[in-house]
């Protein structure tokens, strides 16, 4: 008996969900819910066009690329849309892979 017990609490332990896991799973719904866009930008050699998600409210811009996967990362571009000109900062908290941001500077 004491054997099925100790299986029986491993089980438990190792699938009752953490809060990483919980918070995982808003990150990646907010993530999935970016609408995706297509946007051309101008450059000195032309213009190009990319395919982007757009993260244009509070929680889309706050997942960003937490928990998502190195494939994401690697395949998607996001625009952080807010709207208007403001101080912003980013974390690399929850964030499985490195990632290269640009940003538009003057009018």
């Amino acid at each position: 008996m004491r054997y099925i017990f100790m299986a029986l609490a491993i089980v438990v332990v190792a699938t009752w969900p953490s809060a990483d896991a919980v918070e995982c799973s808003q990150w990646r719904a907010a993530f999935h819910r970016m609408p995706t866009r297509v946007i051309s930008i101008e450059t000195a050699s032309g213009k190009l066009t990319v395919s982007v998600k757009v993260a244009d409210d509070d929680e889309q811009r706050a997942a960003g690329f937490q928990c998502a996967t190195g494939d994401d990362i690697e395949r998607t571009k996001i625009l952080f849309d807010f709207g208007d000109e403001r101080n912003i900062a980013f974390h690399m908290q929850n964030v499985a892979a490195r990632w290269v941001m640009a940003s538009k500077l003057g009018p």
